[in-house]
Formats: structure tokens, sequence, C-alpha cells
């Protein structure tokens, strides 16, 4: 179940968290004030702070166990942006690129891109449905889509995850196609940390 998987993830990081607070003091004092400029404080406003304690704790786990590893993870610090989506302020390029400066970021960063139309669909798809979405509302729903297409492509645009990013263009795939991409993903990852792989060996 996802909601226990967070909540599991929460207790586990809630330590390590607490240990980086100092470490990560001003990527986190910046992104609660982007995030709180058009928000008043609520229970989505706890909620997402419940996610940025996960993500940086979680992440700082990584950091310290990953040694000879290589770690796939779905949602790290820098999906705290998603955030960003739903207060339906306006993020000034110079806020966005401070907010990629001060985000501990992971080796490799895979874009999984998509348009809004595709983003729509998948959506009203889901069962686990974001909570701030309404699938009734297909209007609210196609907004936040294109704010989150605008926000994301702003953010692989700062020059400290141009550096590190790989980008997949997320189209509807047949069964077949889809292992196709996974091996390409896999060999592209692979070939990123050749490199390191080799001073390692």
């Amino acid at each position: 179940n996802p909601t226990i998987q967070n909540l599991i993830q929460e207790l586990v990081a809630f330590p390590f968290f607490i240990g980086s607070l100092f470490k990560y003091r001003k990527f986190i004092q910046h992104t609660i004030h982007l995030f709180l400029r058009n928000t008043r404080f609520s229970l989505r406003t706890i909620n997402n702070l419940r996610s940025l304690e996960r993500k940086l704790g979680m992440y700082e786990i990584m950091s310290r166990y990953s040694n000879d590893r290589i770690i796939l993870v779905d949602e790290g610090p820098i999906l705290a942006a998603h955030m960003f989506v739903f207060t339906e302020a306006s993020y000034a390029p110079e806020e966005i690129a401070r907010f990629t400066t001060l985000l501990p970021l992971p080796d490799l960063i895979i874009y999984v891109r998509a348009s809004v139309d595709t983003l729509v669909r998948r959506t009203l798809q889901r069962v686990d449905a974001p909570r701030e979405i309404n699938k009734q509302d297909l209007a609210q729903t196609k907004k936040y889509a294109n704010s989150a297409v605008r926000l994301f492509d702003q953010l692989v645009k700062a020059e400290n995850t141009r550096c590190r990013l790989l980008v997949v263009e997320s189209l509807d795939f047949a069964e077949q196609g889809y292992s196709k991409v996974v091996e390409d993903i896999s060999q592209m990852i692979l070939n990123h940390l050749a490199p390191t792989l080799g001073k390692e060996k």
C-alpha cells in the first residue's frame, strides 16, 4: 500500500533527516519559502512537509550506504518541486535556479517527459491521484498538468541539472516497446557510470 510505504519511509528517514538539517538548511528554507508564498497553512502543507522530510531523509540514507551499488530512486529530492505545481504561484528563473543549486542531487537524473494530454489521461486513470486533483474537474486537471510541464521544463534547464540529465520521451508503447525503453535507459545509466566504475577497478 503506497500510504503505508510512505509512512514507513518517513519513520525510518526521520533520524537521518534531523541529522542533516544543518547541511540542508538553506535548501529547506528556500523550498518552504517558495511553497508558502501563495499557500495558507493547511493539511496539504503538512503533507508536503512530510514528503520533503521523507525525500531528504531517504536521500541521506542512500548517500551513506550506496558504496558499490547503483540505486534507482523513483522520487528523489528534486521531486520536492512538485509541491510548487499546486500553489498557482509563478516562479522566476532565478528562484528555480537557486532551488537546483541548493538541491542535493544524484549522479544522474532521468526525466520522463510527456505531453499535457498524456499526463491528463494518465492522471484520470490513476487510482492514487494527487490529493489536490479532482478528477471530475477536467479543466483543473489540465491546468495542473500544464503547470507541471512548465515547472519541470524550467528545472531541467538549470545549469546544475543539465550536466546530469537524461531525458526520456514517454510515449504510449506496446508491452514489447517498454522492454526496449528499459534496456536503453539501463545502458545509458551504465555508460554514464562507466568512467567512475573504471576508476574504482
